[in-house]
């Protein structure tokens, strides 16, 4: 299991990086819920109006692990794509 499963604590320790996307999709869900009922609004029509501004999120995050390289790995040695049985034209 992941980490989000064993410590789901640790979503919200935003000093320790823990408001990743997953952390900030459940607080806002959350906050919709609340706002919906106390504004007396549909909580499926906030959805639909917010649903652009995730894509957006999410396309910025990308560039944000872009920026910092968290979003490739390491460099690798052409024996271990060999070792991986793909075709030559990707090796």
């Amino acid at each position: 299991m992941g980490v989000l499963f064993t410590k789901p604590g640790d979503i919200i320790k935003i000093w320790n990086g823990g408001i990743a996307i997953h952390g900030a999709l459940i607080g806002s869900v959350l906050t919709a819920i609340v706002f919906a009922k106390v504004k007396k609004v549909s909580f499926w029509k906030l959805v639909d109006i917010a649903a652009p501004s995730l894509l957006l999120g999410q396309a910025i995050g990308r560039w944000g692990n872009f920026m910092n390289q968290e979003a490739h790995g390491g460099e690798i040695t052409r024996s271990f794509l060999e070792n991986m049985h793909l075709p030559e034209f990707i090796i």
